[in-house]
């Protein structure tokens, strides 16, 4: 869970939702301090297809507007270009 402002987003709705976009492979959404708030929703994402980061970034968050509580929207996102795996081969 990431405490954003007293607001509650549960990492694993954002991830099953970003996987509902046509274009994700793989999303993971944790948490980073702020100042302010707490903590900030951050998503490490992989793309079917290689896009601008910016373009990406807008296409990401118009898909979650309106289905996702706007303090559960990732505010930082991190495009790799492979599912990142662990010793143990997984991600």
């Amino acid at each position: 869970m990431i405490n954003v402002g007293g607001q509650k987003a549960f990492p694993p709705d954002i991830d099953a939702h970003l996987m509902t976009h046509p274009n994700v492979v793989w999303a993971q959404v944790t948490a980073r301090r702020a100042p302010l708030v707490g903590f900030l929703p951050v998503a490490s994402v992989v793309l079917r297809r290689p896009m601008d980061p910016d373009a990406a970034e807008n296409m990401l968050i118009r898909h979650c507007e309106g289905r996702l509580a706007d303090y559960a929207i990732p505010r930082v996102w991190d495009f790799l270009d492979s599912v990142p795996m662990r010793a143990s081969l997984k991600s």
